[in-house]
């Protein structure tokens, strides 16, 4: 019997062969897309936060007491003003509080520039992460050991590390234990060396990860620490915060600067996610709703083509129930069509995740945050699985509707080949009703966020064409394990390099960092800094002349916003990280800084980087950043990554994770609009091929060309309308929950009036068709 379903699955797929293929198109890229934007929301709501066990766990964080002049108001500052030492998180640790359980100490930042190799193995070395902890640092951050343990700490040369990098060094965690490795730091200086003791699963949450735990008592930076308390069963927050503030207000902690009306630092419980910026649940809903709108588009298609289905094949139904077929065996005839098309779906949105792993090779984004997501970035091939699993339950679910309205069939109305009030169409017209509804709502909504996104991309003056940016290439030797040292032998090299015009030491003039400055009148004022350097004005082809050639270290170019800005206030010069400068001109626009902001150009003696852009010839771009490459090699082990951006990607990577939001949304978008009229005509197609005798027997009776087509567009007409209405505030809702900003009903309108002429015009070409049909021929056929 099961073979009979799969022949008959088989031919009917076959037979709509092209209906089949766009809808499992359709559920493939609702499943990708839903899939990946599921992934990412875990990622800042999960991943980069979450610790396994976070039941009475809370973070220790100093913070100051704020003293107006008639007393105390009783508010503080954020914890990231006052770093805290670890020995003043010691003095609280030893205090051994009954209402806390268990303390950890460790260093507040995991130190970057830091280099591990096994001992005596100068060329497999890895750029690593290092953080220094306590033995209770892994039970509190949940921190499975797969081999070892800390039992051994204590004599300052052990050391945890991740199964990641125990791979990289020597093959698996089972090889890494009892090892010896080797820390070197950014100037290829011996750091010490260790014996691994323990490996564990990497940690996911960003402020807790590191490849390598060492000590705290080996630690020589300890002004800036943190800590993290897991309360006894049964402690009040509460009590035990007025017990802690208490306690530490004795320590005499010292503060992050001289505030004016500041009173006595102190710690405090807080929370793990407090101040973390996590995305608000609500918005996290409506953008997954918003990812599965194409899945659910495709879905009532695919629902579409199956009531279609069972409505062709009725006759063979009845005459099933005739011959005994229980209710187990239409069930199973329907689950036989649903699998080929879930199964391919799930397969080809497989397809469409490795694509997009491909292209995210590709993109520039932070290399801190970047190397965060690689460490769980394989468990992006768990969700399109998921994904599909969910899907195959409504599809059962819709089975179970078919199975129970075909055993509903009266056997004179199935030998005829109709269901039970089957003229009425509600369930074709249900499906395209919320198909065309939850199309507008996305396409509107894609529209909207369209729009945000283009005004939210930095409007940057560019000087470079964009060609030219794409071959200017930045190399930073800060923190490559001795590179600096060698720089100036390296620079002559570049230099030497075919298709080389310049070299410039020079800041990141592509990176919009913002400066703060209180004006005498106490009004702060936010403006960019950007730094000039030897060669500015010929390095970036200014077309608009600068003042001078060159600013001395107390000088500064400012542009007419900030001049105008400056002026008013009644300022003569720009202050900025507590020195003065002297304006000694002022331009239209700075290059590389946002369009009608307030910036500033400052001498490169300023907050001066380990940088150098090379500015090459477009055409030779590839071959120059290939001869780079391969002389950085010579000087750099393969194992430690050297990324040579462009200006063009930098410029990129502020807006990519937007850029590439929306792209999803738009590819969702375009899909879910070719799905809903595709489904629509299949639809109509249906209907108009099933009511050919009564379209017929109107005509005979004297129904004109323009009454049978008002038949048609009567309902779609008003189907429309009542969509419209529906539509605006679900519209508007939306909008101002992802955004916070009003949306633009005209937006709504325009989408709307986009999409009526397509499902109108698809009606009357197929009502076109039947109506011009012979009555005669289609008696006869019937």
């Amino acid at each position: 019997m099961l073979l009979h379903y799969i022949k008959t699955t088989v031919r009917d797929i076959a037979k709509n062969k092209f209906q089949y293929l766009l809808t499992t198109l359709g559920i493939a890229g609702g499943i990708t897309i839903f899939a990946v934007l599921n992934f990412i929301s875990d990622i800042t709501n999960h991943y980069l936060v979450d610790l396994p066990n976070e039941k009475n766990l809370y973070k220790l964080e100093a913070v100051q007491e704020k003293i107006s002049e008639s007393g105390p108001d009783g508010s503080v500052y954020p914890s990231w003003m006052t770093p805290v030492s670890l020995e003043d998180l010691t003095k609280l640790k030893e205090l051994q509080m009954p209402e806390i359980e268990t303390v950890t100490l460790y260093s507040g930042l995991s130190v970057r520039n830091y280099f591990c190799s096994p001992e005596n193995d100068e060329r497999t070395v890895f750029e690593v992460y290092l953080r220094h902890v306590d033995a209770n640092y892994f039970s509190l951050t949940g921190a499975e050991f797969l081999k070892g343990s800390t039992e051994a700490w204590g004599n300052s040369r052990l050391a945890v590390i991740t199964e990641t990098l125990a791979k990289k060094l020597f093959g698996s965690a089972s090889n890494a234990m009892r090892q010896n490795i080797e820390l070197r730091g950014q100037d290829n200086r011996s750091y010490g060396i260790f014996t691994v003791t323990g490996v564990i699963n990497p940690i996911y949450a960003f402020n807790y990860q590191a490849d390598v735990f060492l000590e705290n008592e080996i630690n020589d930076f300890t002004s800036s620490y943190s800590a993290l308390a897991r309360l006894a069963p049964g402690a009040s927050f509460q009590q035990t915060n007025i017990s802690i503030e208490t306690a530490s207000k004795s320590f005499d902690i010292k503060p992050y600067s001289e505030r004016e009306g500041g009173g006595k630092v102190f710690f405090r419980l807080a929370g793990l996610k407090e101040n973390m910026g996590v995305v608000p649940p609500l918005v996290q809903a409506i953008i997954l709703f918003l990812a599965a709108t194409a899945l659910i588009i495709a879905l009532f298609n695919f629902f579409n083509l199956l009531v279609s289905s069972a409505q062709a094949r009725v006759r063979q139904f009845t005459l099933r129930k005739v011959v005994g077929a229980k209710r187990w065996a239409l069930s199973l005839m329907f689950f036989c069509e649903i699998v080929p098309v879930i199964l391919g779906a799930t397969l080809l949105s497989y397809v469409f995740i490795e694509l997009l792993m491909t292209w995210s090779d590709t993109l520039t984004l932070d290399p801190d945050l970047w190397r965060t997501i690689q460490t769980f970035l394989h468990l992006i091939y768990g969700y399109p699985l998921r994904v599909a699993l969910y899907t195959l339950l409504a599809c059962v679910v819709v089975i179970i509707l078919l199975t129970y309205r075909v055993e509903k069939i009266v056997l004179v109305q199935g030998i005829r080949g109709k269901l039970l009030n089957s003229n009425r169409g509600y369930a074709r017209k249900g499906l395209i009703f919320f198909q065309l509804l939850f199309t507008l709502l996305l396409f509107s909504v894609s529209v909207e966020l369209f729009r945000f996104g283009t005004n939210a991309i930095p409007n940057v003056h560019h000087t470079l064409s964009k060609e030219q940016e794409k071959a200017v290439f930045f190399m930073e030797f800060m923190g490559k394990l001795g590179m600096e040292e060698k720089k100036d032998e390296i620079i002559v090299r570049v230099k030497q390099v075919s298709g080389v015009e310049a070299v410039v030491f020079t800041e990141h003039f592509f990176d919009n960092s913002r400066a703060i400055e209180t004006l005498s009148n106490g009004k702060p004022i936010y403006f960019t800094n950007k730094k000039m350097y030897d060669g500015y004005a010929e390095f970036l082809e200014l077309k608009e002349p600068l003042p001078v050639a060159t600013l001395a270290p107390d000088e500064v170019i400012v542009n007419e916003a900030l001049a105008k800005v400056l002026a008013e206030n009644g300022e003569t010069g720009v202050s900025l990280y507590g020195q003065n400068y002297k304006i000694v001109g002022v331009v239209p626009r700075i290059p590389y800084a946002e369009e009608n902001e307030l910036s500033a150009l400052f001498p490169s003696s300023v907050t001066p980087f380990s940088s150098y852009a090379v500015k090459c010839n477009p055409g030779q771009a590839k071959v120059v950043k290939t001869e780079i490459m391969s002389i950085m090699r010579e000087y750099l082990p393969e194992t430690i990554p050297f990324p040579l951006h462009n200006l063009y990607d930098l410029m990129r990577r502020e807006s990519i994770q937007l850029i590439g939001i929306i792209g999803a949304l738009a590819i969702g978008t375009l899909m879910s609009l070719v799905i809903t009229l595709f489904g629509i005509y299949a639809a109509v197609s249906g209907d108009t091929r099933h009511r050919r005798k009564e379209i017929a027997i109107r005509k005979i009776n004297g129904a004109t060309y323009r009454n049978i087509l008002w038949k048609y567009l009567k309902q779609y007409a008003v189907m429309l309308a009542i969509i419209l209405v529906l539509l605006v505030p679900l519209y508007m809702f939306t909008v101002k929950a992802v955004t916070k900003e009003l949306a633009s009903i005209g937006i709504l309108f325009i989408t709307w009036l986009t999409l009526v002429p397509f499902v109108l015009l698809t009606i009357y070409d197929l009502v076109k068709k039947a109506a011009n049909e012979n009555p005669a021929k289609v008696l006869k056929s019937e």
